[in-house]
């Protein structure tokens, strides 16, 4: 059982299964497929024929989703079992429902439900406008900033991961105007991301407002830890500030660095990211918190 001030972060969707950093731990694959199976019961067996060899769902954004929350749930799981204790959980993105799940406000089935039903209604706004989102990397906020103001550009920040990197949103063509732009105005890099809605962004605020009616039927309760919001870094502790939180996920910018540094003046000496990505732990040398961020395949290491 680990001795510290532990964070379980939960990370975005991702289709990315090859060479998942779960692989080696002792146990994951029982959960996960336990997981799986249960998954399939509650969401028509769109699960059931999943293999790690050959990511049968690639390509199926929902399916997508689905899978990453199942590895995430599962992996937190295996660290329970383990003895791992985290003071707070945090979801990066839509991460937030393995963080609910995993900190027992929503079972296994009802997030399965509220990501069905949050890409419903993000699907259903989007229409028939191509949107899409990006990162940016060496640029400042304000730089940034001035590129879409100047251009008038239909796109927003959504995301600041550090101090020079950004997650960006909105119309496709916008969006890769403004990655152009900013690789002219010096950007280390620039990425166009596989994602055709704008996760976070103020154009969703209709679609937030129909996914909250639809999942304010659905049971939530209190955490037994507190989930720190990404919206405004604020502690999560109650049934109604989480339904709070699942709406302004949909359509609010997000602050990870900010985030990140209020759980370290919170006494946080380590952060896990408990799914199927690694990309929060590298990128949290460039945060500047100076503590210790790992995957999952680091895990051996550390007990």
């Amino acid at each position: 059982m680990s001795p510290y001030r532990t964070v379980f972060v939960f990370p975005a969707f991702s289709g990315d299964y090859e060479g998942h950093p779960a692989a080696g731990l002792r146990g994951f694959e029982r959960l996960f497929r336990d997981r799986l199976l249960q998954a399939a019961e509650a969401e028509d067996d769109v699960l059931a024929a999943f293999d790690f060899k050959t990511n049968t769902f690639a390509g199926d954004p929902l399916r997508t989703q689905f899978l990453t929350y199942v590895y995430s749930i599962a992996a937190a799981g295996l660290l329970r079992e383990n003895g791992w204790r985290p003071t707070f959980n945090a979801g990066y993105s839509m991460g937030l429902y393995a963080a609910l799940a995993d900190a027992g406000s929503i079972d296994f089935p009802t997030g399965l439900t509220m990501i069905r039903l949050a890409y419903k209604a993000l699907l259903e706004a989007a229409g028939d406008t191509a949107y899409g989102m990006g990162s940016v990397i060496g640029l400042d906020h304000d730089d940034l900033l001035n590129l879409i103001r100047q251009k008038d550009l239909r796109a927003e920040i959504v995301n600041q991961n550090a101090d020079h990197s950004f997650v960006v949103a909105g119309t496709q063509t916008e969006v890769v105007t403004l990655l152009a732009l900013a690789r002219e105005e010096g950007a280390l890099n620039t990425r166009l991301m596989d994602v055709a809605i704008p996760y976070h962004a103020g154009c969703m605020q209709d679609a937030a407002g129909r996914f909250s009616k639809a999942a304010d039927a659905l049971d939530v309760a209190a955490p037994t830890i507190p989930v720190v919001s990404l919206v405004d870094q604020s502690l999560i502790t109650t049934a109604r500030a989480v339904k709070s939180e699942l709406h302004r996920n949909l359509f609010h910018p997000l602050n990870w660095m900010v985030t990140m540094k209020t759980l370290s003046d919170l006494g946080t000496e380590r952060f896990l990211e408990v799914g199927n990505s690694k990309g929060l732990a590298r990128n949290a040398r460039f945060t500047g918190t100076g503590h210790q961020f790992h995957s999952l395949d680091a895990l051996p290491s550390l007990v």
